[in-house]
């Protein structure tokens, strides 16, 4: 009973409302019950996290792709334009005609000053130095006394070597006696000649005593004066290398005598150059040079060749050459780097190219001429001095001959070609190709451009 009058109460309540909708206007309310929905189970929730995880690591992988392989396509775009460019301008090439050097140039050579004549001081018998009388920078007269070496042995020996010749010498006084002696009694038949023959051997045996024992006080009194050393020459003490009471052996197979001085002749110098092989024809033996020293950048020193070597070396290819100079009051000094200035005429007329006409090749050097009738012919040159953007040929062309200028790869022996660049006769200046790109109709193209 109390579920009807329920259920009568409800049924009251939903006719009132809707009667008071339809009375007021208001828009109906509708009241729905909500059913619970059934939750993803485990594995669907992880089989979808891993669906998006995969979709991301695609994403990631394919921009990656597409941002690596775009400038490798921009690349290959760009040699393609380029090899068509080239392509579409291989039949045209630049020229240029060689000129002719001047007769008269001038080249240097690095060096250094050297003494014009030098010489190192060794003790020559064994002893002490007793006493120096020069120093560094000292100037000497030839056979001025330099040193004085106390040498007591050798003294010894050259006193018991005199008194040994004394005594040689009256030994031979007396064998002389006898001798004459007993040739006199052997002609009166007083002597037998066995006696004379004994007293003939005794006097030249006492002969040949004396001669020993006077060479034996020579050979003393020489090596005595070794205790004075002396200068061998004027110049002037560059080095000292022992003090007073220095002792002082002599040197042996294994050994070495120890230095006293260094003497240096420098009121003339002379520096040593390596001449090239292109150059030694131009360079003779008294021909005036001048030469340049750093510190005095506003001086030129005159100077003279005194040698030829007139052989080259094989390992160099270069001849050497020597140049004497007065050290102009001690101005220039030995061990100075000088740089030499020849000036030379060249024998026979050189021809000058540029350096980009050159192909350089394992079989040497060569250059693209142009024949008269537009084709191509190569020529195997000699090249002489480089002086950078120009090089000079001593061998292999005339001044009549028209060079290509930067010639590419793909010019071959024969090749039929259109020149570009030459007025007349003249040399035109050397031009740089570039590429320039330009747009036709969409397509990106490259043509060349002079500047």
């Amino acid at each position: 009973m109390l579920i009807d009058r329920i259920k009568t109460g409800i049924n009251t309540t939903r006719s009132n409302l809707m009667s008071f909708n339809h009375s007021s206007g208001s828009p109906s309310v509708t009241i729905e019950s909500r059913r619970s929905q059934p939750k993803p189970t485990r594995h669907e929730r992880h089989a979808g996290r891993f669906a998006v995880f995969g979709l991301a690591i695609l994403v990631v992988a394919t921009g990656l792709l597409i941002i690596g392989l775009l400038p490798r396509f921009h690349d290959d775009v760009e040699r393609r334009q380029t090899a068509d460019a080239i392509r579409l301008g291989a039949n045209k090439v630049q020229v240029v005609r060689p000129k002719e050097a001047p007769p008269e140039f001038e080249f240097s050579l690095p060096g250094a000053a050297e003494a014009l004549t030098q010489a190192t001081l060794y003790a020559r018998i064994n002893g002490y130095l007793k006493q120096r009388l020069v120093d560094i920078g000292d100037h000497v007269e030839a056979g001025q006394l330099l040193a004085v070496i106390d040498a007591p042995d050798i003294d010894t020996q050259l006193n018991q070597a005199i008194a040994q010749f004394a005594r040689s010498r009256a030994a031979l006084t007396i064998a002389r006696l006898n001798y004459d002696r007993e040739k006199n009694l052997l002609q009166t038949r007083v002597v037998s000649q066995q006696e004379y023959d004994q007293n003939q051997d005794i006097f030249n045996e006492a002969t040949a005593n004396v001669k020993a024992n006077e060479a034996n006080v020579q050979n003393l009194m020489v090596q005595q004066g070794f205790e004075r050393i002396t200068a061998p020459f004027t110049g002037t003490i560059t080095a000292r290398f022992v003090d007073v009471g220095s002792l002082l052996a002599v040197g042996n197979s294994t050994t070495t005598s120890p230095n006293l001085f260094t003497i240096s002749r420098t009121d003339i110098l002379r520096v040593f150059g390596f001449v090239p092989q292109t150059y030694v024809s131009s360079v003779q033996t008294g021909q005036n040079v001048d030469v340049l020293a750093p510190q005095y950048p506003q001086r030129v020193f005159k100077g003279k060749v005194t040698r030829v070597a007139d052989a080259l070396d094989p390992s160099s290819g270069t001849e050497r050459v020597e140049v004497q100079l007065p050290s102009e009051g001690g101005a220039l000094k030995p061990g100075m780097y000088l740089t030499v200035r020849f000036h030379v005429r060249t024998a026979e007329p050189v021809l000058i190219v540029p350096a980009s006409t050159l192909d350089i090749g394992r079989d040497g050097a060569r250059v693209a001429t142009l024949m008269a009738d537009h084709r191509i012919a190569f020529k195997t040159i000699i090249i002489g001095r480089d002086f950078g953007t120009t090089v000079e040929i001593t061998a292999g062309l005339t001044s009549d001959d028209l060079l290509v200028d930067n010639p590419s790869l793909e010019l071959v022996e024969g090749a039929k070609v259109e020149p570009e660049g030459m007025e007349g006769n003249s040399q035109p200046s050397h031009k740089r190709i570039s590429l320039e790109t330009k747009k036709v109709v969409g397509i990106r193209v490259a043509r060349s451009k002079a500047f």
